[in-house]
């Protein structure tokens, strides 16, 4: 077994070594292809340091004859355990770059949601009073129009805010991974004004890979979960790959042609202890306040612990595409878009 040198800082490692020793980078084996090409895996930009130079190619960049994913160490994916150890590294070691994107992201989120309740409460409050008070006797009280109205707009106003501060957090993850990938470290701040550029397109994407899985599930489950599978990976190949919606969604499902059972085994392992975990946290949560004031510290604290819990399906979601392109060597040539 050979000492592996690391793509990031050029250290030599103890055989056997999974990060580096020196900056923290992860290490992989290419099966020789470092040893035939000793540029293979070298970071682009300035070694040892995160670069932004990817996050910013121009819309002709996907596609070329070079792409500075080529240079991102990518784990293996022939297990669930390939992409899952790698994810929770990122969550052992840097804990705190997680969670100040967590933090940034979910507590805008988490206020709107605190004023839109409260503001529920009151008008709900507010219509008891005028309708089933006095001496009323407790007589049946229907709702207004304009009642039910303003809940369903408030909700879907809701599902959207949740879907765009998810999309800030998914594209600042990817960021993330990605210099952790490089160079082992990277910057909460320069992940979210990276992530604050492409926020548009990865809103895009997930709104339409959303309502596509939603309407899918509606059909009989079993076309909600293929699609499901199919746009996987769409966010990390539309930040990383600097495609637009459509073709992100394209590239995601090219990418997981002939993988979508180790994905759904993946997804489902890692998923059904997330779902566990939110649905006791949920609840532990919702007996430790009874008055509005105290609601707001406990639905900010929910909100970050949720965060935290959630974001790691984002993080596998980045680990399983740049698995996905190491298994199928295609890189990112030309032929990859065109076949």
């Amino acid at each position: 077994m050979s000492n592996p040198v690391c793509a990031a800082c050029g250290h030599v490692n103890r055989a056997g070594a999974d990060a580096c020793e020196m900056c923290d980078a992860r290490l992989y084996s290419f099966n020789g292809a470092a040893a035939e090409d000793p540029s293979h895996g070298r970071p682009f930009g300035t070694e040892g340091a995160p670069s932004s130079s990817w996050s910013e190619s121009g819309p002709d960049a996907p596609g070329g004859d070079w792409s500075p994913a080529d240079d991102i160490p990518s784990p293996p994916f022939k297990s669930a355990g390939d992409v899952i150890s790698p994810m929770l590294a990122v969550y052992r070691k840097h804990f705190t770059l997680v969670g100040l994107l967590v933090l940034v992201t979910m507590v805008p989120e988490a206020l709107i949601q605190f004023g839109v309740t409260a503001f529920r409460q009151s008008q709900a409050a507010a219509l008891l009073d005028g309708t089933g008070g006095g001496g009323g006797g407790g007589a049946l009280v229907v709702p207004g129009t304009g009642f039910l109205t303003l809940m369903v707009v408030s909700g879907v106003i809701l599902w959207l805010l949740a879907i765009a501060c998810g999309a800030l957090l998914s594209a600042s993850l990817v960021y993330a991974v990605v210099d952790l990938q490089r160079a082992g470290r990277s910057s909460a701040g320069a992940c979210l004004r990276r992530g604050l550029k492409v926020l548009w397109k990865v809103y895009l994407v997930t709104l339409v890979s959303s309502i596509l899985t939603g309407v899918g599930f509606m059909l009989l489950v079993v076309p909600g979960v293929i699609l499901s599978l199919m746009f996987a990976v769409c966010v990390p190949a539309l930040v990383i790959e600097g495609l637009g919606p459509i073709e992100a969604l394209e590239r995601s499902n090219r990418l997981t042609k002939g993988y979508k059972g180790l994905i759904f085994v993946t997804f489902f392992l890692w998923g059904v202890l997330v779902f566990v975990l939110n649905a006791l946290i949920s609840w532990s949560f919702s007996h430790g306040a009874s008055s509005p004031l105290e609601m707001l510290p406990v639905q900010l604290l929910q909100s970050a612990v949720l965060g935290m819990i959630n974001s790691t399906l984002s993080v596998l979601a980045v680990y399983i595409y740049l698995g996905l392109l190491r298994e199928r060597r295609s890189g990112f040539q030309t032929t990859t878009f065109t076949s």
